[in-house]
C-alpha cells in the first residue's frame, strides 16, 4: 500500500502516536485540578493549554522518529511492536521525511504560540520559561547536537517533562502561582510515565545498542532492570503515601494504591521475555495500564476532594 492509498487522518494518527496523549492529558488534568482544588479553575485555560501541551508533544513524537530513522535506530530495528519502535512511517515509506519535518514544525510552533498567548495573559517569566523548556527537552530527546536519549538521558528528559513541567505549567495558568503541593504531584506522575518509556525501551535494546542510542536500558545491566523498575514504581506508591498522609495530597488518593497489583507483574514480565519483544507486549501494555488506571484514580480523588470541600463549606 502506497502512501497515496493511505488516509491522511490515518497517516497523521499513526505518525503523531496519537493514543499516547494519554501521557500528555493527565500531568495537565492534575495541573488544573490542584489549582481548582483552591477555587481557582477557568475551563477555558484548561483546554487552551491541553491544546498547546497536546501539539508539542505531538511534535516530540515526529521529531523523534525523524531523527530515530536519520541516526539509525529506527532503520536497523527488526522487532517493533505496538509501544516501541516508532511509529514506522518513515520505514515504511508511508510519509517522506519532509512530510514529517513539516509535520513537526507545524505542531511545535503552534503550540509554542498557544503558550505565548497564555504567557502573555497569565505571566510571562513563568510560562514562557516552562513552554520553552517544553520544546527543548521535546525536540533534542533525539535531535542532535544534545541526542539525549542517545545518552542516556532520555529517561530524565521525560521525567522533567512530562512531570515538574506540565504539572506545574498547568498549575500556573491557572493559579498564577507555584507551590509545593503542585510540585510534589509531579513527582509521582512523572515517574509513572518515565516508566513507560522504561519498558517500552525494553524491545529496542539490542537495536538501540547497534544504532549508537545507548538508552539507559542500553547501559544497564540485564538483571538491574527489573530491580530498576521495581524500585522506581515503589518510589511512586511510597510517595503518594506519605503525600497523602501530610496533606500533600488529597487523602483519597490512597485508592489508588490498588494499582499496586501489576507492578510485580511487569517487573516478572520483565525477568521472563526480556530477550522476546513480542512476548513483552502484555507487559508494556500492562504498566501502560498501570499507568492510567492510577492517574485516573487520583484525579478522580481530586475531583472528590473538591466537592467535598465545597459541601462542608
Amino acid at each position: 500500500m502506497t502512501s497515496k492509498e493511505v488516509p491522511r487522518l490515518y497517516l497523521f494518527i499513526r505518525a503523531v502516536r496519537l493514543p499516547f496523549l494519554i501521557a500528555t492529558f493527565f500531568p495537565v488534568t492534575l495541573g488544573a485540578l490542584e489549582a481548582a482544588r483552591e477555587g481557582l479553575f477557568d475551563p477555558l485555560l484548561y483546554i487552551l493549554t491541553l491544546l498547546g501541551v497536546s501539539l508539542i508533544h505531538f511534535g516530540l513524537n515526529a521529531a523523534n522518529d525523524v531523527f530515530d530513522f536519520k541516526l539509525g535506530a529506527d532503520r536497523v530495528n527488526l522487532t517493533p511492536t505496538p509501544f516501541s519502535g516508532g511509529s514506522r512511517v518513515l520505514v515504511e515509506g508511508l510519509i517522506t521525511e519532509r512530510g514529517m519535518k513539516l509535520l513537526f514544525s507545524i505542531c511545535y510552533l503552534t503550540g509554542i504560540g498557544i503558550g505565548l498567548y497564555l504567557a502573555f495573559t497569565r505571566g510571562f517569566i513563568p510560562i514562557i520559561s516552562l513552554t520553552l523548556l517544553g520544546f527543548f527537552l521535546s525536540f533534542f530527546y533525539t535531535a542532535p547536537p544534545l541526542k539525549l536519549a542517545y545518552r542516556g538521558l532520555g529517561e530524565i528528559a521525560i521525567f522533567l517533562g512530562f512531570g515538574p513541567t506540565l504539572v506545574l505549567g498547568s498549575y500556573f495558568v491557572q493559579a498564577q502561582r507555584f507551590t509545593l503541593e503542585a510540585l510534589y504531584l509531579s513527582i509521582p506522575i512523572g515517574i509513572l510515565i518515565m516508566l513507560i518509556l522504561y519498558v517500552n525501551e525494553i524491545p529496542d535494546r539490542p537495536w538501540d545498542a547497534k544504532a549508537g542510542k545507548r538508552t539507559l536500558i542500553v547501559r544497564l545491566k540485564k538483571g538491574t532492570i527489573a530491580k530498576g523498575y521495581s524500585a522506581l514504581i515503589a518510589l511512586v506508591y511510597v510517595s503518594i503515601v506519605i503525600g497523602s498522609l501530610i496533606g500533600l495530597l488529597p487523602i483519597y488518593c490512597l485508592a489508588s494504591l490498588i494499582t499496586v497489583i501489576w507492578a510485580p507483574k511487569v517487573a516478572k514480565g520483565i525477568k521472563e521475555n526480556f530477550e522476546n519483544a513480542y512476548a513483552l507486549i502484555p507487559t508494556m501494555a500492562r504498566h501502560l495500564k498501570l499507568y492510567a488506571f492510577t492517574a485516573l484514580i487520583i484525579s478522580l480523588s481530586f475531583v472528590l476532594d473538591i466537592i467535598v470541600r465545597d459541601l462542608l463549606l
